[in-house]
């Protein structure tokens, strides 16, 4: 099955071989786990949701219509599943993630519209793993829980400059991370 893209196994799935189900996940499963994980901090839940994303693409799979963006429709039933993780963790921890789902509902449909936005997705959240976890942290306060500079700093008794110079510098190595990886792999973007 080797010689097949996804469309040819996902038309043999609908056909009735089960079997091509898993190579299907087999060639799609890095760029899911990258997806969901620019959005979810543990890797445990990242699988779950990977897996419940599988789960509900095979119930699904009889009303894809093969128009070569079987990605790009798999990213949106995991859009899904998390958006409803997140809104579930919302409620047992009381917090307020609109902000997060709000990122997750945007960067879903820029990516949709940019086809190599897969490959730099992919590549930000291998760059992002190799930054320590407090970095990551300060990251997801300032983009996602929207968090001012002021405020992160006084959270971490810091200087306001203090943060802004940290994310700069962390913008900066990550930005270059990802350039390295996307020229490594043949697809500087123009």
């Amino acid at each position: 099955m080797k010689d097949l893209g996804v469309e040819g196994l996902i038309k043999k799935v609908q056909g009735g071989d089960r079997d091509a189900f898993g190579e299907i996940v087999e060639r799609t499963a890095r760029e899911l786990r990258a997806f969901i994980a620019a959005f979810c901090p543990s890797a445990a839940m990242i699988d779950d949701l990977a897996q419940e994303t599988y789960v509900r693409a095979w119930e699904k799979l009889g009303t894809y219509v093969h128009e070569g963006r079987f990605l790009a429709w798999l990213r949106g039933i995991a859009r899904n599943v998390v958006l409803e993780e997140l809104r579930r963790s919302r409620r047992e921890a009381a917090t307020d993630d609109v902000s997060l789902l709000t990122l997750v509902e945007r960067e879903s449909e820029r990516q949709a519209a940019d086809p190599r936005s897969e490959t730099k997705v992919a590549s930000l959240v291998e760059c992002l793993e190799s930054v320590p976890s407090d970095s990551r942290q300060l990251l997801r306060e300032f983009y996602v829980v929207g968090r001012t500079s002021e405020e992160i700093a006084r959270a971490l008794r810091r200087t306001a400059s203090w943060v802004r110079v940290t994310i700069l510098r962390l913008r900066r190595k990550l930005a270059a991370c990802v350039e390295a990886k996307l020229g490594a792999e043949g697809t500087v973007s123009p």
